[in-house]
């Protein structure tokens, strides 16, 4: 009988629990906690040797998977570039029409001493509120410049795309 019993909200529809004895891996759209698995094996190791030689720098051994704060099923490899097809099924009690993300090109600036290194960002995390009909972009990109944090004179940022369609413009993310 599961009157009373605690069942899963959500089930991963390539490993549907067949009898009471399936134990899937969990499913969800939430996130997950950085001390959790899996997550938590990508850290790296924060040992007496890191804080001798690399400290504050992250470890050798930290994979950026430790990032993906999603369901490993949830995260796209490589990065999405804008301008996908997207479609939530199931996930309002409304309809939520197919629609495509915005195409945008965001180049990120660092100057660091003298000298100006650019590079595009990548497209790093989607999250969906399908109940209030709005999503959020955000990317992300990194220069290494080790210990020398001093160095770093700016940051900028330009996005180029298709700005006019969601009400952004270049001086409001200068």
């Amino acid at each position: 009988n599961i009157e009373g019993r605690s069942l899963p909200n959500l089930e991963n529809p390539v490993e549907l629990i067949q009898n009471w004895h399936d134990e899937p891996a969990p499913a969800c759209f939430g996130f997950v906690s950085s001390s959790w698995l899996p997550r938590v094996r990508y850290a790296g190791t924060y040992d007496d040797q890191w804080r001798k030689q690399r400290s504050p720098l992250l470890p050798q051994d930290f994979e950026l998977r430790f990032n993906n704060a999603a369901m490993p099923d949830l995260c796209a490899i490589p990065f999405l570039e804008g301008g996908e097809r997207v479609g939530l099924l199931n996930l309002s009690k409304d309809i939520i029409p197919e629609f495509n993300l915005p195409n945008l090109k965001v180049k990120v600036f660092f100057k660091i001493g003298y000298e100006i290194h650019a590079q595009l960002a990548e497209l790093q995390t989607l999250i969906f509120d399908p109940d209030e009909n709005r999503f959020c972009m955000v990317w992300g990109s990194a220069c290494g410049f080790g210990k020398q944090l001093s160095q770093m004179r700016y940051v900028g940022i330009k996005a180029e795309g298709a700005l006019a369609e969601i009400g952004i413009n270049n001086e409001s993310i200068q």
